[in-house]
């Protein structure tokens, strides 16, 4: 096939009616807007397609991408550099994706402060009250987070920042400091924020046990 002959069907190869597309800079506008039927379609078909697993975990997903597109994120120290990023929730055992949101990047409606908070909410809305875990680094982590997933009845483990707001000082900083191997928890209510001393110290928090201490 030529490539005048390409660009020829390329045209008329549509996902979607131009003609309900909402302006840009008006409200509604949908930067994925063309793509939108695929990714709505690929999101239903996740969710009956797999028997949910009761541990999960929500990460960042790459899908490498060199071409020109306002979305586009670059990070040096990635290894894919170039990409377009994904929030995924998948399943623990197999890896498979059961939701999914695509990130716009500087355009998006949960950028800023408490990003990752609010992508692990977004992601979790379909499974309240149905005693799944999700486990996640200290990017998503809060303890104001985990609250709210335990009051949704979604257990939490994942590491957390040293720095981060009601953590416990013995926590924060043990004091005398740990040896390796080593570990201090404190707990409060259904939370328990532990620290435990490798090459280096890794802070950890859970909502998924009681009377731990």
């Amino acid at each position: 096939m030529s490539r005048h002959r390409f660009e020829e069907l390329l045209r008329y190869l549509h996902l979607n009616d131009n003609n309900q597309r909402i302006p840009h800079n008006q409200p509604g506008y949908d930067r994925l807007f063309k793509i939108r039927p695929l990714i709505d379609m690929a999101r239903r078909t996740f969710r009956v397609s797999y028997m949910l697993q009761q541990h999960q975990s929500i990460d960042e997903g790459m899908i490498k991408y060199k071409g020109r597109y306002s979305i586009k994120q670059y990070m040096p120290n990635k290894p894919i550099k170039r990409r377009m990023k994904v929030w995924m929730r998948c399943d623990s055992v197999s890896g498979f994706c059961h939701d999914f949101r695509i990130y716009l990047g500087r355009f998006d409606e949960f950028r800023g402060v408490g990003l990752g908070a609010k992508v692990v909410k977004h992601l979790t809305r379909d499974i309240k009250g149905k005693n799944f875990h999700i486990v996640m680094d200290n990017f998503f982590s809060s303890v104001n987070l985990f609250r709210t997933l335990k009051q949704n009845g979604i257990q939490a483990t994942g590491t957390i920042k040293k720095n981060a707001v009601f953590l416990p000082e013995c926590v924060r900083t043990p004091n005398p400091k740990l040896q390796r191997g080593d570990s201090v928890a404190r707990q409060h209510g259904d939370l328990v924020a532990t620290a435990w001393q490798d090459t280096k110290q890794v802070t950890n928090i859970c909502s998924s046990h009681n009377n731990y201490i």
